[in-house]
């Protein structure tokens, strides 16, 4: 998620979390969030939680794969497909499988196989060690 889009989301939290308990605090977070997304009267905010997530998905599904490897990773993933580096990467974020599914618009059964399969070509074990290794060798964004 981009700088802008995570000061947004880290804006909204802090609004919805003080907005009855403590107002003076939640007007600052709405003076970021007005700042971010322009002047509402009240921001419905669902609606931009929603909207956050679209877009982060869909940058998700576009973004380059270079951006997905690490420079010092010792294992050769020329082997992974551009599914499988995706499957990986959201592996490392520490996405669970019905929530990779939702993200690449695809059947948590061909998440499961995309799994199985980097496990196989990677020599890995079991879950946890895809999990371990996505979140050693693949930088975070």
């Amino acid at each position: 998620m981009n700088s802008s889009l995570l000061a947004l989301k880290t804006a909204l939290d802090g609004y919805q979390r003080y907005e009855h308990s403590d107002p003076p605090c939640a007007a600052y977070f709405r003076t970021i969030i007005t700042a971010l997304i322009g002047q509402a009267d009240k921001p419905d905010i669902w609606a931009i939680r929603e909207q956050l997530i679209n877009e982060d998905e869909r940058r998700i599904r576009q973004a380059p794969l270079l951006s997905y490897i690490s420079e010092d990773i010792n294992v050769d993933l020329s082997c992974l497909g551009r599914q499988e580096i995706r499957v990986l990467r959201l592996v490392a974020e520490g996405n669970k499988p019905a929530r990779i599914a939702e993200i690449l618009q695809v059947s948590p059964h061909t998440v499961y196989n995309h799994k199985m399969n980097i496990g196989r070509k990677l020599g890995l074990g079991s879950a946890a060690d895809l999990a371990k290794f996505a979140i050693e060798n693949l930088p975070s964004r």
